[in-house]
């Protein structure tokens, strides 16, 4: 009666849902139409709604593969509609005698269950590789989805990977690719990450760079975010690619929001974040990190892991301490309890950061060479730019000599503009007076077509501080004063200092050593840095749920403010107008 009447009023879910409530032995008939009703909930993103119709089919529908799947639908849907431990009941339900397919499916989703509720990932790794092995030959494609997030996370735990070594699960999973070449950007991913995890780091960056360019070309995920969508980021950080990875990930953010995918959405926030932390993009770092952090706390994340990994570096710019000492023991205390190794390594990469900011050449140095003598996964070439620094006003210049080494097959096998621009910045450090000058301005034209901020801050700092032992006072002068506005509008409170003791030193007024003031709204300079980040318009108008005429408008409004025609000029006044 209830399901005729829910008919008539043309609300096809209801009738379903008490069609299904009347029947107790498996119907097909009314199974399709739940499945039906599925349907139409994943259209309107109620992905909760599409797991209960979906976990009601497979109890109408007779044992066998179709039941499994229409369970396994269910979990998945829950997994994603950001209800894991729903998502880890549906998938204890598949049974041992299932296809490899199905079982395989289904240690995936309790895998990504059990990390969605803060259980250890350490086990991860080996229970994802054998899971993805497991159908390889019957499912590729599912396969290749599995071995991907199998890499991940490894990349994850790293040291701390139980049961099989992050080079194992590397060499088993090229053992098991063979000698085919990839083709797509998925299929580039997983080659150049499981290289990587080998320890060949060279061969790896630039299998990884295709990747990335691939992935950015195709059309992209049209109906769900692929659940290896960090493995992207790891990808990106790797090799220092600073935009397509990025550009990416908004994609899928974009997906994630418009069909409800909580857990996606939270993970291209969380990514989004801890990439623009490193290239010093702190602002939007700290807005994605919010809008993230809220979302996961609705859906029962742990905040403090949140902020160990994508708040860090944050906090390192700013130069806080105190708050500083407080994450990275918060992080290690869920480094250890978890098995997340990776989070040690961004605790180094902080310290490592706010000890370079204040002048602290000896402690940069420990930090930097623990975070490289420590790495099980080739994923800290980042500490070689650090170690040059530090090395030789640590007394370390042997080994600084050798990182540089480091860095140059590093950054020449990356190839990305990021890469060479550190390594022109490094090869500076260590160059005699005849050559370092040019290095240094190579290095800043380089990194001026990035969107590395924090690194092209670093370069002027770093040729301001040499123009100034030279004797150049007035040429140190330009280079500190940009440094200074960088550091300024980052809110990198100690390199700010750092500019400003170098352009007292040499010679600069009063005036000089403030940085400019903002002729921009509160709104203006959100879309403004969003816009010197490199987001597109739409993706700045979905992302502050206003239309792109209004930001259109607001951009107008900022070119003619700063003087500047394009965007790559508003990326150069990030530093100097933008607050």
């Amino acid at each position: 009666m209830l399901a005729a009447a829910a008919r008539a009023l043309d609300d096809q879910q209801a009738a379903a849902w008490h069609l299904a409530a009347a029947t107790l032995a498996p119907a097909e008939d009314v199974a399709a139409e739940l499945e039906a009703a599925a349907a139409a909930a994943r259209g309107r993103g109620s992905l909760l709604n599409e797991s209960a119709f979906l976990a009601r089919a497979a109890e109408l529908s007779r044992p066998g593969p179709q039941a499994a799947q229409r369970r396994l639908r269910a979990a998945e849907a829950a997994l994603l509609g950001g209800a894991p431990l729903r998502a880890e009941s549906l998938a204890d339900l598949i049974p041992p005698s299932a296809p490899a397919r199905a079982r395989a499916q289904a240690e995936h989703l309790r895998v990504q269950a059990r990390l969605a509720t803060d259980r250890s990932v350490a086990e991860a790794p080996a229970i994802l590789l054998r899971a993805g092995l497991s159908c390889l030959g019957e499912a590729p494609g599912l396969a290749r989805e599995i071995l991907l997030e199998a890499v991940t996370a490894t990349l994850t735990a790293s040291q701390m990977t139980a049961q099989v070594t992050p080079a194992e699960v590397g060499g088993r999973i090229l053992d098991a690719l063979g000698d085919g070449a990839p083709r797509t950007g998925e299929e580039h991913l997983l080659t150049g990450l499981a290289t990587l995890l080998t320890g060949r780091y060279c061969a790896a960056a630039p299998v990884l760079r295709q990747a990335i360019d691939a992935l950015a070309a195709e059309p992209g995920p049209s109906e769900r975010v692929p659940v290896w969508l960090l493995a992207t980021i790891f990808a990106a950080d790797a090799i220092w690619e600073d935009r397509l990875a990025l550009a990416w990930v908004a994609r899928c953010e974009d997906l994630a929001r418009r069909t409800g995918a909580m857990r996606p959405l939270i993970l291209c926030l969380i990514g989004a974040s801890i990439t623009n932390g490193s290239r010093g993009q702190l602002a939007l770092a700290e807005q994605q990190f919010a809008e993230g952090r809220e979302l996961g706390r609705a859906l029962g994340w742990s905040a403090g892991q949140m902020r160990s990994f994508s708040g860090v570096r944050n906090v390192a710019f700013g130069g806080d301490r105190r708050a500083l000492r407080r994450l990275v023991a918060s992080g290690r205390a869920i480094a250890a309890t978890r098995g997340s190794g990776d989070m040690i390594r961004v605790a180094l990469a902080a310290q490592t950061i706010l000890h370079l900011g204040y002048g602290e050449y000896a402690e940069a140095y420990e930090a930097a060479t623990k975070m490289r003598r420590d790495d099980t996964i080739s994923i800290s070439a980042e500490a070689l730019p650090a170690i040059v620094e530090a090395g030789p006003r640590s007394g370390h210049a042997t080994e600084a000599a050798a990182a540089l080494a480091d860095l140059e097959r590093c950054a020449t096998a990356s190839g990305t503009g990021w890469a060479l621009g550190l390594l022109a910045r490094s090869k500076a450090l260590m160059a005699p007076p005849g050559q370092a000058g040019q290095l240094y301005q190579e290095s800043i034209d380089i990194l001026d077509g990035t969107t590395a901020t924090a690194d092209l801050a670093r370069a002027h700092l770093l040729f301001g501080e040499w123009l100034r032992r030279q004797r150049r006072r007035a040429d140190a002068r330009d280079h500190l004063q940009t440094a200074l506005g960088l550091f300024t509008s980052m809110g990198a409170a100690p390199f700010a200092n750092r500019a400003r003791g170098e352009l007292r030193a040499a010679g600069a007024g009063p005036d000089a050593l403030q940085a400019p003031d903002s002729p921009l709204t509160a709104r203006e300079s959100q879309i403004a840095s969003m816009a010197a980040a490199g987001y597109a318009n739409q993706e700045i108008a979905d992302r502050l749920f206003i239309t792109t005429h209004t930001v259109e408008y607001h951009l107008k409004k900022v070119f003619r403010k700063l003087g500047i025609a394009s965007r790559r000029q508003l990326r150069d006044k990030v530093g100097g107008e933008l607050n």
